[in-house]
C-alpha cells in the first residue's frame, strides 16, 4: 500500500506548547508520519503522513529527508515531553530475555538478517520477558538525535499482505496463525 499525503490538525493544536505533547513518529523508506498528543487531556492533535517523492535508495539520503521534514514543520525539533521513534526495519527479530545478551545483539541478528556496515543495532525489553532487537541506518538515527535527543526507538514489526499471498497461513507475532480462505 503507499502511504498517502494527510495533514490533519485539532483545532487545540498549538505548537508552543508543545512541552506538554508526546511525538510519535514512524519512518520508513517510502515515507515519514508523526502524530501528537496531548498528554494533558489523552487525545490525539495532530496526524501528518509524508510520502516521498522517490524511497530512499541510499543512506546518505536521510540527512536531507529529515531536514525537509524539519522545514516544513519546524515546532517538531522543539522539546515534546516524550518522543517515540519507530523505524520500519526489516532486519528485526525478538528473543526471550533470559537468552539475550547485549553484547552479542549485533551477531544475533546477522545470524537471520543481512545488516548494512552503516547500520546500528537497537534493542527494546518488553514487560513480557521479550526482547526487541533490530537495525537502523545510522544516518538516519544520529540525525533524528539531532534533533530530539531524549527519543526512545521501537522496530515497527511488519506484516505486508503482498508478502503473505503466497502462503498458505500468516504468523502474526508467533501468538496466532490465521489460516487463509481458499476462493
Amino acid at each position: 500500500m503507499t502511504m498517502q499525503k494527510l495533514e490533519l490538525f485539532d483545532e487545540t493544536f498549538d505548537p508552543y506548547r508543545i512541552e506538554s505533547y508526546q511525538l510519535s513518529v514512524q519512518a520508513s523508506l517510502n515515507g515519514f508520519s508523526f502524530c501528537v498528543m496531548d498528554v494533558v487531556r489523552n487525545q490525539y492533535i495532530a496526524l501528518v503522513s509524508i510520502p516521498f517523492d522517490f524511497p530512499v535508495n541510499n543512506t546518505e539520503e536521510w540527512p536531507d529527508r529529515l531536514q525537509d521534514v524539519v522545514n516544513a514543520y519546524p515546532w517538531l525539533s522543539g522539546e515534546f515531553k516524550k518522543v517515540l521513534f519507530c523505524y520500519e526495519s526489516p532486519a528485526n527479530t525478538i528473543v526471550p530475555k533470559a537468552f539475550f545478551e547485549p553484547d552479542e545483539a549485533q551477531q544475533l541478528l546477522k545470524t537471520i538478517h543481512p545488516i548494512d556496515t552503516l547500520d546500528e543495532i537497537w534493542y527494546n525489553d518488553f514487560q513480557n520477558d521479550l526482547v526487541s532487537i533490530f537495525s537502523i541506518p545510522s544516518t538516519l538515527i544520529t540525525n533524528w538525535l539531532k534533533i530530539q535527543k531524549r527519543t526512545k526507538a521501537y522496530a515497527c514489526l511488519l506484516y505486508t499482505s503482498d508478502a503473505a499471498d503466497d502462503l498458505p497461513c500468516v504468523d502474526l507475532g508467533g501468538r496466532r496463525i490465521i489460516k487463509k480462505k481458499k476462493h
